[in-house]
């Protein structure tokens, strides 16, 4: 118990060393040596509202840097907003990011960044709720090659304050003992929608039939035209698709889209099965997509496609795609757990849901995407997991109409499909 207690004592008073040292006139400061176990909170203060979209400039700022360690930065671009922080001497762990929807302000945001390199845990916190935490079937242990014996605070619109440095890692509760208690929680939708509107009643609005994979006489969606090392195979009435390149030596290959030949009315309903068969992937729905000057994606004068995401992000061809199910262990943040709606020919993150599909699910998933006029609704299991509204305006861009839908799965994974039906919505 004494042992306790001194140990309590002497990390307060780091604590409180931290504290004095960046709340005074210094931009640099010294702390406790940091390496393998630490704990690092800060409070950024936003200047002004940050969105991402068109309706603003590239803004980069360094928010603090701990020398020979790693790096936080603040970034806002059309793609989205972020903070990221980078590691100066590792390569198998890929630091913290967090992408928020948005940054109102002027306002302030509380950051944690908490991690046991030894133990292979790193979790991180936005005004006290966890953006990344590790799964414990994920613990991997990591090396950091270089301690930190310095804070240096970048200069820029965003001011960092509060900053406080322990060297160990923090529990969730001992994590909510260094926050300002007015922080807590507050502006916590711009992670991710939070509160959902039941699911749309669609049944009684189902029009005309206008695609089943049931009844296609080309043979369902194997029949469909792939982009990239897919491979499609039909086992009874499930469609089995993989890539021919399941580990790629270039990261940025062995990804593959598939695409229904039907063109799809501007409002309407799909729904079909799914189910995650190899331990880890993402996989993900494209819809409305058309050329960017209204053509038809297949189209001989487009640019060739052959999977690689930029073609599809920022290449000549325009599209809304969600993202419904992931596990990447690579990424070993939350964020990629969600459900993410997304919006090209310029890429931009429009929201994030709740998870879809929960990556150890071994059975199929009903899953339903609706897209009424500019009202895009998703839903698992008949729990809506994501719900959107395009206002088609300067930030973003038009709202995306007609066109074609497919699927998108990276290399390493391996998913079923079944039932895939779209509906007119009247």
């Amino acid at each position: 118990m004494i042992k306790r207690i001194i140990i309590d004592l002497v990390i307060c008073a780091q604590v409180l060393i931290c504290l004095i040292s960046c709340t005074g006139e210094n931009q640099d400061f010294e702390i406790t040596p940091i390496k393998n176990q630490a704990t690092i909170s800060f409070v950024v203060e936003t200047d002004k509202p940050y969105y991402n979209g068109y309706s603003d400039s590239l803004v980069k700022q360094v928010l603090l840097t701990l020398p020979g360690l790693g790096k936080c930065v603040f970034i806002r671009r059309y793609s989205d907003v972020r903070i990221q922080f980078m590691w100066d001497s590792t390569q198998s762990h890929r630091g913290f990011q967090l992408t928020p929807e948005e940054l109102p302000g002027p306002d302030k945001y509380s950051i944690v960044l908490t991690w046991d390199a030894d133990a292979g845990i790193s979790n991180g916190y936005f005004q006290g709720i966890d953006f990344r935490t590790e799964d414990s079937l994920n613990y991997t242990p990591w090396e950091i090659l270089n301690e930190a014996t310095r804070v240096e605070l970048g200069e820029g619109p965003l001011r960092v304050t509060d900053v406080t440095v322990i060297p160990r890692y923090s529990t969730a509760a001992e994590v909510s003992n260094l926050l300002q208690k007015d922080l807590i929680g507050s502006e916590i939708n711009v992670l991710w929608q939070k509160e959902f509107s039941a699911p749309m009643e669609v049944e009684s609005r189902k029009g005309k039939l206008v695609y089943t994979s049931e009844n296609d006489k080309g043979g369902g969606i194997e029949a469909w035209i792939v982009e990239g090392p897919g491979i499609i195979d039909t086992e009874d009435d499930v469609i089995y698709v993989r890539s021919k390149i399941p580990d790629p030596p270039d990261p940025s290959t062995g990804h593959f889209n598939f695409w229904c030949r039907e063109d799809m009315p501007q409002s309407f309903v799909a729904e079909w099965e799914f189910k995650p068969v190899s331990e880890y992937g993402l996989a993900g729905v494209f819809f409305s997509a058309t050329g960017e000057n209204g053509e038809d994606i297949f189209d001989p004068a487009l640019p060739v496609r052959d999977g690689h995401y930029p073609q599809y992000h920022s290449g000549a061809i325009a599209s809304y795609f969600l993202f419904y199910y992931t596990n990447r262990k690579v990424n070993r943040t939350t964020d990629y757990s969600t459900s993410w709606l997304l919006k090209a020919n310029n890429i931009s993150s429009l929201g994030k849901g709740e998870m879809g599909i929960h990556p150890r699910r071994n059975e199929f998933s009903k899953v339903c995407l609706i897209k009424d006029n500019n009202r895009i609704q998703f839903s698992v299991n008949g729990r809506v997991t994501l719900d959107f509204t395009d206002p088609g305006n300067e930030r973003w861009g038009p709202v995306l109409n007609g066109g074609k839908i497919g699927f998108r799965q990276m290399a390493r994974t391996v998913a079923a499909y079944r039932k895939f039906k779209v509906w007119e919505l009247k």
